[in-house]
């Protein structure tokens, strides 16, 4: 499962009064992997007009983006057919 379990685990922890379903833990960490596309997307635009920038390792930024998001995706998948065997009376 790797760095998406694990964070989802923390953001589970970290939630006061209940934790949230696996899913919607997942789902969390989705938008922040998404967020994260967009601010490499950004800063690789900007780097073409800001020295700075450059130096920045954005490509292999995104593509690591990319795979967390892959990642989640599938685990996103499987959450959602575990939920529904449950909900099915699939136990």
């Amino acid at each position: 499962m790797g760095i998406a379990a694990g964070v989802a685990a923390k953001v589970k922890d970290a939630v006061p009064g209940g934790a949230p379903s696996d899913l919607e833990g997942l789902e969390a960490l989705a938008v922040g992997v998404w967020g994260k596309r967009l601010l490499w997307g950004t800063l690789h635009t900007i780097a073409a007009f800001h020295d700075g920038f450059r130096a920045l390792p954005l490509d292999d930024l995104s593509e690591k983006a990319e795979d967390q998001e892959r990642e989640l995706v599938r685990l996103r998948q499987r959450a959602i057919a575990t939920s529904m065997m449950r909900g099915s009376g699939g136990d």
